[in-house]
């Protein structure tokens, strides 16, 4: 998706505009220095390769300044000229999700400088930290391109917002010009539902199920609908129950009874020893999590409403509440989480979080329905080949204690939970559920 800016406005990025790259530079003072011992010592083989080195330097500096101003003027005559497009993430076939980055070239020319070639980057980044980039060559005027974002490995979750930059640069890698585009791209990488619905709040209604889509045959079709849990008894239709062997609801009042809400909060205070990106992966995990658990209320007939601290409550609608999750971080402010109301409340969060506690506490004292969930530490979810031969190198088996080899710990999206990291959330576990006892016995699940 790609967000539209005013017209007019000019925005100066950082790193946009013309440079010299650390091996062009590199190059330059070898040059340099050669030309200097050739001149210096009569040395004719030094000073011919310093010229020769240079003139290579200077040949591509004119022709990256040549294609950069070609590439500008046709930007600044008709912004559009090239045409930018971010699909929302999808597997497609492959073991992880990924975005699709659409270029169309309208107007912009192709360099016809020798040694000179144009290309397409862009960068997002989450609210989590991480970054999706891809790059892709700029296709001929009048044709397009796909390129997969990331360019390898998977898209984890979140929503990444980025800009697109049109780069023109020498084969040698010397000099480059690079020109943001106008208008931001953003693709969201959705959260997947894990777990089940294991310790529903006392009081949220039971096993209620959708029969909204049974049919009723016979007589009386037009003037009852099937019983939900929920109905007054004195309108049972027993002669349709005695004919049919089903419950039915007499004529009157025909729309069912309404839905069950039961709050679903999601705790992001941040322990400490969910630092770096093994925190970023138990959030996932946190988040499908709940995921999971508001879709297994749902089947049961309950309406399932999301909130997390210092953020609004998530939309009703099921698009909007993917966006929501996806775009879902830790709470680096340290507000404490705000409290829902009377209805019965699922708290999802990690062990060891303290802000939560006058929540739980008050709500324990008025007898509102409540049930803490804790997940456990995510499991590997390294798959792809890049993953395993250039992120994990591993050389040996793995050790019985989720280490990496030689019992070195290896957190992280690619590798099992270190023992350190494990021992730190089982000693917060263990904390949590002793203090949450001292309030009476206070429901405490772990996943």
């Amino acid at each position: 998706m790609r967000i539209p800016e005013p017209r007019g406005r000019v925005r100066k990025a950082p790193g946009t505009g013309f440079g010299l790259s650390g091996r062009g530079l590199g190059f330059s003072l070898l040059s340099a220095g050669l030309l200097s011992a050739g001149i210096l010592r009569s040395e004719l083989g030094a000073l011919i390769s310093g010229a020769g080195l240079g003139a290579a330097i200077l040949t591509s500096l004119a022709g990256v300044l040549v294609e950069g101003r070609r590439r500008d003027r046709t930007l600044s005559a008709d912004p559009e000229a090239l045409g930018l497009g971010l699909s929302p993430a999808a597997r497609d076939g492959n073991p992880g999700l990924r975005s699709v980055l659409r270029i169309e070239n309208r107007k912009i020319p192709i360099p016809r400088a020798p040694g000179i070639s144009a290309w397409v980057t862009f960068r997002g980044l989450s609210r989590t930290g991480r970054t999706a980039v891809a790059s892709t060559a700029l296709p001929a005027p009048g044709a397009s391109r796909e390129a997969s974002v990331p360019g390898c490995g998977t898209l984890f979750r979140g929503v990444y917002r980025g800009r697109a930059v049109l780069v023109a640069g020498d084969a040698f890698g010397f000099w480059s010009s690079r020109r943001e585009l106008p208008g931001i791209l953003e693709t969201a990488a959705f959260p997947e539902p894990e777990g089940r619905a294991t310790g529903l709040p006392r009081g949220s209604g039971g096993n209620r199920e959708d029969a909204s889509d049974r049919r009723i045959r016979g007589e009386d079709r037009f003037d009852s609908r099937p019983y939900v849990p929920g109905d007054d008894p004195r309108r049972l239709h027993w002669k349709l129950y005695a004919r049919f062997g089903d419950l039915f609801v007499r004529p009157g009042d025909l729309a069912p009874p309404p839905r069950r809400i039961v709050r679903v909060l999601l705790d992001t205070e941040r322990p400490g020893f969910l630092s770096g990106e093994a925190g970023n992966d138990y959030l996932d995990a946190l988040v499908s999590a709940a995921l999971g658990y508001a879709l297994a209320l749902e089947a049961r007939g309950l309406e399932a409403r999301f909130s997390a601290p210092g953020m609004p409550e998530a939309p009703a609608d099921s698009t909007g509440r993917l966006y929501w999750l996806a775009d879902l971080a830790w709470n680096s402010v340290g507000e404490a989480p705000a409290k829902p109301g009377p209805e019965p409340l699922a708290v999802f969060g990690a062990p060891g979080a303290a802000r939560r506690g006058s929540l739980l506490a008050d709500r324990k004292s008025a007898g509102w329905d409540t049930v803490l969930i804790i997940p456990d530490l995510p499991v590997s979810r390294g798959s792809t080949f890049w993953a395993r031969v250039f992120l994990i190198p591993e050389t040996g088996p793995r050790r019985a204690g989720g280490g990496g080899p030689e019992g070195r710990p290896c957190a992280g999206p690619h590798g099992e939970p270190g023992k350190a990291l494990r021992a730190a959330f089982r000693e917060a576990l263990d904390r949590e559920v002793r203090e949450l006892s001292g309030y009476g016995g206070f429901d405490v699940r772990v996943l």
